[in-house]
């Protein structure tokens, strides 16, 4: 697993890679909304397809709930 970020234009992106797996952070939904556009955008320049089909959204909080 590797942890690093990326930087399109001004926006870094937050990345979490495992094998052909990529996981984008961000701390609000309309962050990551964008941070997938501009990912999209840096794929087709390079001839690549990203596939919307497959991806998933996860909302976690650090603050615990009770059981």
């Amino acid at each position: 697993m590797l942890n690093s970020d990326f930087k399109t234009g001004r926006q870094v992106i937050h990345t979490v890679k495992y094998a052909d797996d990529l996981v984008l952070l961000a701390k609000e939904e309309t962050v990551l909304k964008g941070a997938i556009d501009s990912l999209n955008d840096v794929v087709i320049c390079y001839g690549m397809e990203m596939y919307v089909e497959v991806n998933e959204v996860i909302k976690t909080s650090r603050k615990s709930s009770p059981l």
